[in-house]
């Protein structure tokens, strides 16, 4: 897997020899790992670790849509558009920070694309 920014708001996701699926579960768990709990002062956020979610329910019409989960702003977003796949680096950026060092650790968990990873 690599990526190439297109422009301010969108870098394309380059599967090489992985999988797009297991790109994108693979996206969508480490978002929600390194997530952060935003929750109102007055509540406990729910803990769920990610060994217990099924992140393929993320994935709909060959894009991923993962907004808040279980208190946790994700905030990652990815298109299908034709064959190609883009990473919404805007509205990462406004959230969580810096997209291209979270898709670089995305790059280095799937090392070699095993496609029995964290499954």
């Amino acid at each position: 897997m690599d990526f190439q920014r297109i422009d301010e708001e969108l870098i394309e996701i380059l599967p090489g020899p992985c999988s797009r699926e297991r790109v994108l579960e693979e996206i969508a768990r480490l978002s929600y790992e390194t997530a952060v709990a935003i929750a109102p002062s007055f509540a406990q956020p729910f803990d769920v670790p990610a060994d217990f979610i099924h992140f393929k329910d993320f994935i709909k019409e060959g894009g991923l849509h993962l907004n808040y989960l279980n208190g946790k702003l994700c905030s990652t977003y990815v298109k299908k558009k034709g064959d190609r796949y883009f990473f919404d680096a805007s509205s990462f950026r406004e959230d969580r920070g810096h997209p291209e060092a979270f898709l670089a650790l995305v790059k280095e968990q799937l090392g070699g694309c095993s496609e029995t990873q964290h499954e």
